[in-house]
């Protein structure tokens, strides 16, 4: 059978030199005139007929092909849970915005074995980052999961590991909260791959990422920190120093009860209190142990903030307290430094009675203040104990900044405690004072789902008698978020 390679070499190199069987063309190539070869004296002669046959075959080529079959596009997996109705998916979407209260808003749909239309979680993932994604994911339903798998939501980013986030972070910031999410999710991990950046990067960086091992420290990290100690560097020596005085049994550890021990004397005296001569001569090396080395008073107050609380009795024979009492008698400050060790080792009972102590500041001629609670020892509280402390802070006129204190309360405020938010924000009406937007926030978030409704109420109450004209907008956002609240809460507790 002739082919179309075998026309186009015959009109390439002439019908004289190149003979073509036309006869042998397919069926459908039909070419005039009785002689069928080429060089024949048919009509036309053997030229026309042989462009007349080319010019048919490639029409006739372009006629077989024929488009692929349409084929049925892929179809997401069949739903198992029904979706809200449309008027919560509405509320939804009004809380997209804030990450505390979107959680809260998924809890209470993924409790009632609800989920989100793909058009709803659209709306909550507009101008987002994939974090809101692992947020809204729960409720996703089969729809929501398999279009966020194809990369179909608009403005859709990749939602990346903790391993992944810390492979691409790059300010030291990001670098740190990522290292932190990998230690609390798999700290062996984490250890690994910070070992590796440490061998590659500068001591200042260094410095900067080794406290983010205090998140699953344990015994493993021993070897890692004892490198990081006997280094040169200053800043990554200081950093492992810390972390290697909460590990029992470390050398520095070891070190410190030592001290401890060398240099805080009890003198006990018949029918009289205790009394501690504090003394000893400093280590040569005390600049690389971040110890003062003339002053006595000086290394035994570092010492005890890096020495656990409960050790004392066994190296001096001393409560924490009775210690604390005794370096106030001996001239000292102590509280500063135990507050540390409260922190790092979180203990409750330290924590509670710095809290306690007196806060009364004189200041030249102004009237007595009192310092702000502390928030990071009141999250070491027992809750009652926090609930009291906060709202005497709020209820008190000396306590000037009470506003801040209630960002160590866990969800839900107590009915004291947002009682006496109120009464303060309507006493502090007059002077323009109050709180911040961020300090709205924090109620908004706080407030449990039975007080929703009571809270609102008084700040509507508020509003309309005029006592919060200073905060009129967030009073007016206040009302709106707990009325959202509130909706979701009775539509779907």
């Amino acid at each position: 059978m002739t082919g179309f390679p075998d026309l186009a070499v015959a009109a390439t190199l002439g019908c004289a030199s190149r003979r073509v069987d036309l006869a042998g063309l397919p069926g459908e190539i039909s070419v005039p005139g009785e002689d069928a070869r080429a060089g024949g004296a048919g009509a036309g002669g053997p030229a026309p007929r042989l462009l007349d046959a080319a010019a048919q075959y490639a029409t006739a080529r372009r006629a077989r092909v024929r488009p692929a079959a349409p084929s049925r596009p892929e179809a997401p997996p069949p739903e198992t849970r029904p979706a809200v109705p449309p008027r919560l998916a509405g509320v939804v979407q009004r809380l997209a915005g804030d990450p505390e209260l979107l959680s809260e808003a998924v809890r209470l749909v993924a409790a009632r074995g609800l989920r989100l239309s793909p058009s709803t979680l659209v709306r909550c993932l507009e101008g987002a980052d994939e974090d809101r994604w692992a947020v809204l994911e729960p409720v996703a339903g089969q729809a929501g999961a398999w279009l966020f798998a194809k990369g179909a939501f608009p403005g859709q980013r990749p939602r990346l590991s903790a391993q992944e986030r810390w492979a691409r972070a790059t300010e030291p910031e990001a670098r740190t909260a990522a290292l932190r999410a990998l230690r609390a999710a798999d700290p062996a991990l984490g250890r690994e791959l910070l070992e590796q950046e440490l061998a590659v990067v500068r001591p200042r960086e260094r410095a900067a990422l080794l406290p983010a091992l205090e998140v699953g420290l344990g015994p493993e990290d021993l070897p890692l920190l004892t490198g990081q100690w006997e280094g040169r560097a200053a800043g990554p020596r200081a950093a492992a120093r810390d972390l290697l005085a909460r590990l029992p049994g470390s050398a520095v550890a070891r070190q410190h009860e030592a001290w401890a021990a060398e240099w805080i004397t009890v003198q006990r005296r018949l029918a009289r209190s205790p009394r501690l001569v504090l003394g000893g001569e400093g280590p040569p090396d005390a600049e690389r142990w971040g110890i003062p080395r003339d002053s006595a008073p000086a290394r035994v107050l570092q010492v005890v903030s890096r020495v656990p609380p409960d050790s004392w009795p066994r190296i001096l024979g001393l409560d924490v307290l009775e210690l604390a009492a005794l370096l106030e008698a001996a001239g000292t400050d102590p509280w500063p430094h135990l507050r540390t060790a409260a922190l790092t080792f979180r203990h409750r009972r330290l924590a509670s009675v710095i809290v306690h102590r007196p806060r009364q500041v004189r200041r030249a001629g102004d009237r007595s203040a009192v310092r702000p609670l502390d928030q990071d020892l009141l999250r070491l509280l027992e809750r009652p104990e926090q609930e009291r402390l906060v709202a005497q802070a709020l209820r008190s006129p000396e306590d000037r900044w009470p506003w801040d204190a209630v960002a160590a309360l866990a969800a839900p405020l107590p009915a004291a405690v947002w009682r006496a938010w109120l009464e303060r924000l309507v006493r502090e009406a007059p002077t323009g004072g109050g709180p911040t937007a961020a300090h709205w926030r924090m109620l908004l978030h706080r407030v449990g789902p039975a007080d929703l409704t009571a809270v609102g109420a008084a700040l509507r109450e508020l509003t309309a008698r005029g006592d919060g004209a200073a905060w009129r907008t967030p009073l007016h956002r206040a009302v709106e978020t707990l009325t959202l609240r509130s909706a979701l809460h009775e539509e779907l507790s």
